[in-house]
């Protein structure tokens, strides 16, 4: 019986094929022990209680991928008001109680400076406070700091209005006319306007334009639940360098539209700074007080 089931399975015959087959179980072996046995070890040792995490995603998908807020009510409900999750490979601490997470955000926030990094290889998304680490947070926080005070904030108000106005007046329209028009897509516009304009210092020169970037910003901002976008995304947390040479070759549109707002903020900076040492004025948002701050 045995000899039977020896003549049915495959052996590699020659030493390339005893190498490939070597190398793929050595790869599987490290991935899982990387996305599985090490993570789970990390969670044991904080010492709190956790879900079952599976191999590769974790617990992100635990009670579906568009449901995570029903997932935190559960897991409050099964394990108190501090426990543990993973998020793909990377432990993650929940808190459901206001005094120590006021504690950890404002008095002992410079204490939490290093976070788990998913970006490290992407540029440009290395060098944002969620990647930077030690000194260089604190260096680029010190910066911001005076970006986000209450009057700063005050001044893009007006900017936020213009745009609320814009879909306002889009809807009403739409009312008065018994025209239909998609209520997501709109607000998702709305919703890109607004950070193109404020935190990005961008302003629209005509439609074309004005379309061309929103449409950019919502293929890396907005989620879209396909089985291919959902695939990218994993591909993106687990590998962000292999995100960037599969990506392209499976359309290129999330690179090519992070890219195209790159070139265009970079633009805008450069523009911006000219101003400056012209002594122009310049359009008082958030980009604008971050150069201001940066020097």
């Amino acid at each position: 019986m045995l000899e039977g089931i020896a003549e049915r399975l495959w052996y590699p015959q020659s030493a390339t094929s005893q190498l490939l087959v070597a190398l793929i179980v050595i790869g599987c072996i490290y991935l899982y022990f990387n996305f599985f046995v090490a993570p789970v070890r990390r969670l044991k040792s904080l010492g709190l209680p956790f879900p079952a995490p599976s191999a590769f995603t974790g617990n992100i998908f635990d009670y579906g991928a568009t449901k995570q807020h029903v997932a935190q009510m559960e897991w409050q409900k099964k394990y108190g008001t501090r426990y543990a999750t993973q998020f793909f490979k990377a432990p993650a601490i929940w808190i459901a109680e206001p005094d120590m997470l006021k504690t950890i955000m404002v008095k002992d926030f410079s204490n939490f400076t290093n976070r788990f990094s998913f970006n490290a290889n992407l540029p440009p998304f290395d060098k944002t406070l969620l990647e930077l680490k030690n000194q260089d947070w604190k260096r680029v926080r010190t910066i911001l700091i005076p970006t986000f005070t209450a009057t700063k904030l005050k001044l893009i108000v007006p900017f936020i209005k213009d745009t609320s106005d814009f879909l306002i007046n889009k809807f009403v329209k739409a009312d008065e006319e018994g025209e239909k028009i998609d209520a997501w897509q709109c607000c998702g516009m709305y919703s890109m306007k607004v950070i193109l304009g404020t935190a990005f210092g961008l302003e629209f020169e005509n439609e074309e334009q004005e379309v061309k970037l929103t449409k950019a910003a919502s293929l890396f901002f907005r989620q879209e639940f396909s089985l291919k976008q959902t695939i990218l995304q994993l591909v993106f947390f687990a590998s962000p360098k292999f995100f960037l040479f599969i990506e392209p070759k499976v359309g290129g549109k999330v690179v090519n539209a992070i890219n195209y707002i790159v070139g265009i903020t970079k633009n805008a900076i450069k523009e911006r700074r000219k101003n400056m040492a012209e002594n122009r004025s310049c359009r008082r948002d958030m980009l604008q007080h971050m150069i201001e701050a940066g020097g």
